[in-house]
């Protein structure tokens, strides 16, 4: 296993203390979301340092080996389709390692680019738009998860106990088998899995369904989840 950089239930104060601030590039669009909310999560997370870019402006430009090496890890929060032009390079930074976290509707990205679920260790098909005739995955606004840790021992989630948040369910996705599952879900508008971790090449990977608006953002079990898994991604890397 990868160094443990966490207390139960906390990220450890020593040692953040002891590293050097990490710098997080934050990929956005695609879908809305509320933006002052969402940020002020990692304004609050010590020792990380964000840049947010927006597909379809300026955030391909970041995902090449070159361009990305200012940054420790990424996070993706957006729900973007058009593979051109970044989509080759992506794939030789991930290739080389970058670690990455992915949030929510991050799961409904590039429907129409089969390899997508080899980057994340799971797709969904949000939308009859996107997908002309499709089967379309399942959402529905406002239910009450009551999520469980079906992992008690990996650094992410341990010490945490099972919470309950009010978020947007999604049900009917695709997860591969050898992700390994963090975190899941009883709730029959839900898939069983809600959070799990994976490698693309040499790049560790969480994806957390969690997240679509302040409910969860402020929720301090999601934020917890967030940092730690931001964190773990770089340790899966060393």
């Amino acid at each position: 296993m990868t160094r443990r950089w966490f207390l139960a239930g906390a990220v450890a104060p020593a040692v953040m203390a002891a590293r050097k601030p990490i710098r997080l590039l934050i990929l956005t669009g695609g879908h809305p979301f509320q933006e002052d909310e969402f940020f002020r999560m990692f304004e609050s997370m010590q020792g990380v340092r964000h840049e947010h870019v927006r597909f379809g402006k300026d955030a391909e430009a970041k995902l090449t080996p070159e361009a990305a090496s200012q940054y420790d890890a990424m996070l993706f929060y957006d729900m973007h389709q058009n593979p051109e032009p970044h989509w080759n390079s992506w794939m030789q930074l991930l290739d080389r390692g970058m670690p990455s976290v992915f949030l929510h509707h991050a799961l409904g990205s590039y429907v129409k680019v089969p390899q997508y679920l080899d980057v994340v260790g799971g797709r969904a098909r949000f939308g009859t738009k996107i997908v002309p005739g499709g089967i379309s995955t399942f959402y529905k606004y406002d239910q009450d998860l009551r999520i469980h840790v079906a992992d008690a021992h990996h650094p992410i989630t341990e010490g945490l106990e099972d919470f309950t948040v009010r978020d947007e369910a999604y049900r009917g996705f695709y997860v591969r088998p050898d992700a390994h599952i963090l975190l899941t879900t009883d709730h029959p508008a839900n898939n069983h899995e809600i959070a799990w971790t994976y490698r693309c090449g040499k790049s560790g990977i969480v994806y957390l369904q969690l997240g679509h608006d302040q409910a969860a953002y402020g929720h301090p079990s999601f934020r917890t989840l967030v940092e730690r898994s931001i964190r773990w991604v770089i340790a899966a890397g060393v």
